[in-house]
Formats: C-alpha cells, structure tokens, sequence
C-alpha cells in the first residue's frame, strides 16, 4: 500500500511539476504579450499624435485655400462685371463715333456743296 501511496505522490509530484512548467511559461508568455500590447499601444499613441498633427496641417491648409478661392471668385465676378460693363461703353462709343462720322461726312458735304455755289457765284 505505501508503494501505491508512493507511486501516486511521485506521480502528483511530477504532475505539480509539469503545472509549475506550464504556469512558468504561460507567465512568460503573458509577459511577453504584453510587452508587445505596450509596445504597440505607444506605437499607435504615436501614430495617432502624427496623424492628428498631419490633419491640423491639412484643416489650416484647407481653410487658406477656401478664403483664397472665394478671393479669386470675388476677383473674377468683378472682373466678369467691369468687362460687360466696358463693353456696353465701347459699344456706345463706337455707335456715337458712327454718328459723329456722319454728321461729319454730311457737313462736309454741305461745305463742299456751299464752296461750289460760292465759287459759281464769283465766276
């Protein structure tokens, strides 16, 4: 009977050694699991601090942009407006210079016309 008692402590004994194993690695494995959830959290900390920098960047970039396209459309609509506007002076311009020229050619008609009967008259 104590050879069976001495069997199953020796085979608890070696199991208990084999648990303490086990135990000893899956220690060494938690561990190392979170040396690695550390080292990729400060990684993702990282990340995330570059990320949120690179977005503040783009969000000013972006603002500037906006106010420098509403400038140049600003610009442009004036521009738009000052050109249609040019061009209705132009138009009445050349029309009155049309009438002018007109008149002129008829005045000098009429000149030409009294030099004739001014000359025919001293003749």
């Amino acid at each position: 009977m104590i050879d069976i008692y001495e069997k199953q402590l020796r085979f608890l004994k070696e199991n208990k050694d084999e648990m303490e194993m086990k135990v000893d690695n899956l220690t060494g494995q938690v561990k190392e699991k979170t040396r690695s959830y550390e080292t990729l959290l400060l990684e993702n900390r990282n990340i995330s601090r570059r990320v949120e920098g690179d977005l503040s960047e783009l969000r000013i970039q972006l603002r500037i942009k906006s106010e420098e396209l509403e400038r140049i459309s600003n610009i442009y609509e004036e521009t738009l407006i000052n050109l249609k506007s040019s061009k209705i002076e132009n138009e009445m311009l050349r029309e009155k210079v049309n009438v002018l020229k007109s008149e002129y050619y008829k005045v000098e008609i009429e000149n030409k016309e009294e030099f004739m009967n001014m000359k025919s008259q001293l003749v």
